[in-house]
């Protein structure tokens, strides 16, 4: 196996806001295009819950036995291909599918972690 870095102990970034939704909908994905699909964010105080200039990531657990999950998974033809701001008020997701056409079901559970830092 290559080495593929070391990471430094006194990085400037932490772990930070996190926030755990379950799709209310299904997402259809069509065979070998991609499709979109719009998260809703609480406003904290006077401002969105994450910060609009740190990335975000997003993570969909593919079992439901993580901490209880009720969580229908993703299919395995199915990526993440961006997170993007809307707005404060609300992320994009997009998915790209290289299989057959599938949704992302309801009741997907979708993890979007940011971490604090320059």
């Amino acid at each position: 196996m290559a080495f593929a870095g070391t990471v430094s102990s006194s990085q400037s970034s932490s772990v930070g806001i996190w926030a755990e939704v379950t799709t209310n909908i299904n997402v259809p994905v069509t065979a070998n295009t991609t499709n979109t699909f719009t998260l809703t964010l609480p406003i904290n105080g006077s401002g969105s819950l994450f910060n609009p200039n740190l990335p975000i990531a997003v993570n969909v657990p593919t079992t439901n036995v993580i901490q209880g999950s009720q969580n229908n998974g993703m299919p395995s033809t199915i990526g993440i291909v961006s997170c993007v701001y809307t707005n404060a008020q609300a992320l994009t997701i997009t998915l790209a599918n290289g299989g057959a056409t599938a949704n992302l079901n309801v009741n997907t559970r979708i993890i979007l972690q940011q971490a604090n830092g320059i």
